[in-house]
Formats: structure tokens, sequence, C-alpha cells
């Protein structure tokens, strides 16, 4: 099945609930497992980081 990527903004308090909920789920499976490691290496490696001091300027990482 074929998704076409697309990109997300998520604030820090919904990637706070997110990991909350996560953190809740039961594994129950090897390709369970890779979906959670996907899910928070997204999390700890963000594409591009915003300089909040520099008039809101996106640099890349």
């Amino acid at each position: 099945m074929f998704f076409e990527m697309q990109k997300y903004e998520i604030n820090e308090n919904v990637a706070h609930n997110l990991m909350l909920f996560l953190d809740r789920v039961e594994l129950k499976g090897l390709k369970e497992i890779q979906a959670m490691n996907e899910i928070i290496e997204c999390f700890n490696s963000p594409i591009e980081s915003v300089d909040m001091t520099n008039d809101n300027k996106t640099t890349n990482k």
C-alpha cells in the first residue's frame, strides 16, 4: 500500500500527550515494537528546528 508523505507540525503538549498514551500501550508482537520504535525515533530526531529568538527563522538540523 502506498501513502503520500505528508508533514505535520505537533506542538510540545500534543507530543507529550502522545508519548503518555504510547507509554500505556501494551506491545504484543515484533511489528508493534518496530512501529513504536519508529514513532519514538521521529520524536527524537526532528527534521528541522525553529530558533524562536531569531525572528522565527527555520534552520536545518
